[in-house]
């Protein structure tokens, strides 16, 4: 919890020109006026805090085991097929890992509900998005 506190104060201090977030019980001290546009920096640099911090922890294959993707979504009677970047990579062993998950985004984005999501589309996807020398 201490990093969490230090990147929280960190913001504060850039963000919103407050030296503390400890409550220190003097209305001079804890209250303090800033401006919308300081907000919704703050905001927006503690968004991208959780962001890098989810990236920097990804769920671990023991974690996403512990989701029971198929339960819940038996529940809602659906179904799911899930591609992963290593699917990606195995068509194009050159592209790296967030190369390979930029095409699983855009696969996700064009595909066709009448054909799928299949391998042609990752090999077109890939090759639109980064040439292979093979096509160059």
């Amino acid at each position: 919890m201490k990093q969490f506190d230090r990147i929280l104060t960190g913001i504060a201090r850039k963000h919103l020109d407050m030296q503390t977030l400890d409550t220190r019980r003097s209305d001079s001290l804890d209250f303090h006026t800033v401006a919308a546009w300081q907000v919704r920096s703050a905001l927006k640099a503690a968004f991208n805090a959780g962001v890098r911090s989810a990236q920097r922890r990804p769920l671990t294959n023991k974690a996403l085991r512990a989701i029971d993707l198929d339960g819940l979504l038996a529940k809602r009677r659906q179904v799911a097929i899930v591609w992963c970047i290593e699917d990606v990579q195995q068509q194009r062993p050159d592209l790296n890992d967030a190369q390979a998950w930029e095409v699983l985004q855009e696969c996700r984005g064009r595909h066709d509900c009448d054909i799928g999501f299949n391998w042609e589309l990752v090999d077109i996807v890939a090759e639109d998005l980064y040439p292979s020398d093979d096509n160059v």
